[in-house]
Protein backbone atom coordinates (compact mmCIF):
# COMPACT_ATOMS: atom_id res chain seq x y z
CA UNK A 1 0.00 0.00 0.00
CA UNK A 2 1.01 3.27 -0.55
CA UNK A 3 1.86 5.38 2.22
CA UNK A 4 2.09 8.64 0.78
CA UNK A 5 -1.43 8.48 -0.88
CA UNK A 6 -2.73 7.44 2.60
CA UNK A 7 -0.83 10.31 4.58
CA UNK A 8 -2.58 12.67 2.01
CA UNK A 9 -5.68 11.42 1.64
CA UNK A 10 -5.23 12.09 5.98
CA UNK A 11 -4.48 15.48 5.43
CA UNK A 12 -7.31 16.16 3.04
CA UNK A 13 -9.96 14.60 5.99
CA UNK A 14 -8.57 16.97 8.31
CA UNK A 15 -8.89 19.62 6.05
CA UNK A 16 -12.10 19.10 5.46
CA UNK A 17 -11.52 18.63 1.19
CA UNK A 18 -13.15 15.45 0.66
CA UNK A 19 -16.57 14.41 -0.30
CA UNK A 20 -17.79 10.53 0.18
CA UNK A 21 -20.47 8.55 -2.31
CA UNK A 22 -20.93 9.85 -5.91
CA UNK A 23 -24.21 10.95 -5.24
CA UNK A 24 -22.57 13.92 -3.23
CA UNK A 25 -19.69 14.20 -5.41
CA UNK A 26 -22.02 15.13 -8.37
CA UNK A 27 -24.00 17.94 -6.22
CA UNK A 28 -20.36 20.04 -6.62
CA UNK A 29 -18.41 19.19 -9.50
CA UNK A 30 -16.35 22.31 -10.00
CA UNK A 31 -15.16 21.90 -7.00
CA UNK A 32 -13.74 18.17 -7.53
CA UNK A 33 -10.57 18.07 -8.38
CA UNK A 34 -9.67 14.08 -8.17
CA UNK A 35 -12.01 10.98 -7.60
CA UNK A 36 -10.88 7.93 -5.89
CA UNK A 37 -13.14 4.64 -6.59
CA UNK A 38 -12.56 1.23 -4.60
CA UNK A 39 -11.83 -1.80 -7.20
CA UNK A 40 -14.50 -3.52 -5.12
CA UNK A 41 -17.31 -0.98 -6.21
CA UNK A 42 -20.15 -2.21 -8.37
CA UNK A 43 -19.35 -2.09 -12.25
CA UNK A 44 -22.52 0.22 -12.65
CA UNK A 45 -20.55 2.74 -9.94
CA UNK A 46 -17.48 2.51 -11.66
CA UNK A 47 -18.70 3.22 -15.00
CA UNK A 48 -20.91 5.71 -14.12
CA UNK A 49 -18.04 7.34 -12.10
CA UNK A 50 -15.64 6.65 -15.04
CA UNK A 51 -18.56 9.05 -17.36
CA UNK A 52 -18.77 11.30 -14.68
CA UNK A 53 -14.88 12.39 -14.52
CA UNK A 54 -14.74 12.07 -18.58
CA UNK A 55 -17.72 14.40 -19.04
CA UNK A 56 -16.23 17.07 -16.46
CA UNK A 57 -12.41 16.64 -17.25
CA UNK A 58 -11.70 15.44 -13.47
CA UNK A 59 -8.58 12.54 -13.04
CA UNK A 60 -9.94 9.38 -11.53
CA UNK A 61 -7.59 6.86 -9.76
CA UNK A 62 -8.76 3.20 -9.12
CA UNK A 63 -7.54 2.19 -5.97
CA UNK A 64 -7.01 -1.52 -5.48
CA UNK A 65 -6.95 -1.54 -1.66
CA UNK A 66 -9.77 -0.53 0.27
CA UNK A 67 -11.28 2.75 0.28
CA UNK A 68 -12.92 2.11 3.53
CA UNK A 69 -9.54 0.80 4.98
CA UNK A 70 -7.57 4.01 3.43
CA UNK A 71 -10.18 6.91 5.21
CA UNK A 72 -11.12 4.98 8.18
CA UNK A 73 -14.54 4.64 7.43
CA UNK A 74 -16.68 1.87 6.45
CA UNK A 75 -18.44 1.61 3.29
CA UNK A 76 -16.89 4.01 1.75
CA UNK A 77 -16.61 2.81 -2.10
CA UNK A 78 -15.63 6.24 -3.42
CA UNK A 79 -14.37 9.71 -2.53
CA UNK A 80 -13.24 13.35 -3.95
CA UNK A 81 -10.73 15.31 -3.05
CA UNK A 82 -11.11 19.17 -3.53
CA UNK A 83 -8.28 20.58 -2.20
CA UNK A 84 -5.75 20.71 -5.75
CA UNK A 85 -2.57 20.36 -4.37
CA UNK A 86 -3.36 17.04 -2.63
CA UNK A 87 -4.79 16.15 -5.49
CA UNK A 88 -2.06 16.57 -7.88
CA UNK A 89 0.31 14.95 -4.67
CA UNK A 90 -2.06 11.60 -4.66
CA UNK A 91 -1.52 11.94 -8.75
CA UNK A 92 2.44 12.18 -8.41
CA UNK A 93 2.24 9.24 -6.64
CA UNK A 94 0.14 6.21 -8.06
CA UNK A 95 1.37 2.77 -8.40
CA UNK A 96 0.30 -0.84 -8.21
CA UNK A 97 -2.35 -0.29 -5.47
CA UNK A 98 -3.64 3.80 -7.09
CA UNK A 99 -3.64 3.13 -10.86
CA UNK A 100 -4.78 6.25 -12.63
CA UNK A 101 -7.57 6.01 -14.90
CA UNK A 102 -8.90 8.83 -16.73
CA UNK A 103 -5.94 11.55 -16.96
CA UNK A 104 -7.04 15.08 -18.10
CA UNK A 105 -5.00 17.63 -19.18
Amino acid sequence: MNQKIKTYIGFALKKGSVVFGLDNIRKKPSSVCLVLVCETASEKTVKETEFFCRKNKIPLVLSAVSVAETVGRQGVKILALTDKSLAEAVLRNTDKDFKCVEVVN
